[in-house]
């Protein structure tokens, strides 16, 4: 059986990578816990049940944002199943980026509790405008559906 989650871009500090489980898959439901940091971008519909939280629609105008360790389970909405790109942070890393988007981001774990997600996102969406890439970043651009790290590599989203 072919791997689901499958790593394109790998450093010590940030991954990208292809989420691919149709709907058959036996890990569909409960894949099991986030392994690291990551900032999901779906290309298909299906429902989301954080651990403790009610379900909603990740779908591709909504973008998800998990901390390390993050228990969850999945329902279907499209016949595909959970398709999505993700971007992963190490632990270092996402507490850095946690206290760029919140300066009272906590020292510890847990940095994408509460409305930190929103703030993130928001300044990552501010970043992503005037196009200025830092040592260690990854920009997507949807029209090539490629991504660039800041020293000008370029990776293909593979559907």
């Amino acid at each position: 059986m072919q791997s689901i989650d499958r790593v394109v871009f790998n450093t010590p500090t940030v991954s990208v990578g292809a989420f691919r489980c149709p709907v058959n898959h036996p890990s569909f439901r409960d894949s099991g816990p986030t392994q690291r940091h990551i900032v999901v971008f779906p290309r298909t519909g299906v429902w989301i049940r954080h651990a403790g939280s009610r379900p909603f629609a990740a779908d591709p105008a909504v973008v998800s944002i998990y901390n390390a360790g993050q228990e969850y389970t999945r329902a279907p909405m499209h016949p595909e199943g959970d398709r999505c790109d993700w971007f992963g942070l190490s632990d270092d890393m996402a507490r850095d980026v946690a206290r760029t988007a919140d300066r009272r981001a906590p020292e510890e774990d847990g940095v994408a509790a509460g409305r930190r997600p929103r703030r993130l996102l928001r300044l990552g969406c501010r970043g992503h405008q005037h196009q200025q890439k830092r040592p260690g970043t990854i920009a997507y651009e949807h029209r090539t559906g490629s991504y660039q790290t800041a020293q000008g590599s370029r990776l293909r989203a593979h559907a």
